[in-house]
């Protein structure tokens, strides 16, 4: 993933899309996780930088879990979402 992949779901117009996608995921959070990993997908679906630091916080703030998606937002973009070995990962695959 590079920033130039995020930063293409939001030039697009796709950001919507994405988010709808993680719906399952944030609606089984607790209600004080809510605004935490709001901001952090705010973040990941923008032009600023995303860092190791970014995504610590987004799989704590989403905590343990089980299972993955996978959501062609456009020919060629393509959106990831999953826990890996219990923790939350979100990513966005170009090619």
């Amino acid at each position: 993933m590079t920033q130039a992949d995020r930063a293409r779901v939001v030039e697009r117009g796709l950001t919507a899309d994405a988010v709808a996608q993680l719906a399952p995921v944030v609606s089984n959070l607790p209600l004080e996780a809510l605004a935490p990993v709001k901001q952090l997908l705010k973040r990941f679906f923008s032009d600023q930088p995303w860092t190791d630091a970014d995504d610590q916080a987004l799989a704590d703030a989403v905590g343990p879990g089980s299972g993955r998606g996978r959501e062609e937002l456009e020919p060629g973009l393509t959106l990831v979402w999953g826990w890996s070995d219990g923790r939350f990962r979100l990513r966005v695959e170009s090619g």
